[in-house]
């Protein structure tokens, strides 16, 4: 259901869109998954993703007390 989403999502917007797998269990023992995805999805949470813009502003605007900064831009190079 997600993959078809993204793919009229993608389909609609015109816009590349790449869905890379990982084997099973490899994003269990991914360090960098853990450590800064929880807090993207903190940042995010409750707000509508409407466009990459405001996805990529989001990811770029993820910040802790503990210093994580992050830098996120769009890459229409695909």
């Amino acid at each position: 259901m997600w993959k078809r989403s993204l793919q009229e999502w993608a389909d609609e917007s015109r816009v590349p869109a790449h869905v890379c797998h990982f084997p099973p269990g490899t994003s269990k023992w991914n360090k960098m998954e853990h450590r800064l995805f929880s807090f993207i999805s903190k940042n995010w949470r409750g707000r509508p993703l409407e466009s990459l813009a405001v996805i990529v502003n989001l990811i770029a605007h993820t910040k802790t007390k503990a210093g994580l900064h992050v830098e996120a831009s769009l890459d229409y190079g695909v």
